[in-house]
């Protein structure tokens, strides 16, 4: 629960401890749930209270580097580790 701490902050984080932020989010979403479902990317906007362009583009650098996976849902796209 450590992504809580920093939640109230993101306007002083850089685009490192962001990324490394929402990693550890999407970490423990997929423990939380036993890595059946994937984590929508609105979840994490609402998390960190980011625009979805500040979102996607964390989200962008983290499939590049092949750190996760991002799906088609039936209603949205999904992140999964």
């Amino acid at each position: 629960m450590l992504f809580l701490f920093f939640t109230a902050y993101i306007d002083v984080l850089s685009m490192e401890d962001l990324e490394f932020e929402i990693f550890l989010f999407l970490e423990f979403e997929q423990k939380s749930n036993g890595n059946k479902c994937g984590t929508p990317i609105v979840k994490v906007q609402n998390e960190f209270g980011i625009s979805y362009k500040e979102c996607r583009e964390v989200l962008m650098k983290l499939y590049k580097e092949k750190r996760i996976k991002i799906r088609e849902g039936i209603n949205h796209k999904l992140i999964f580790l």
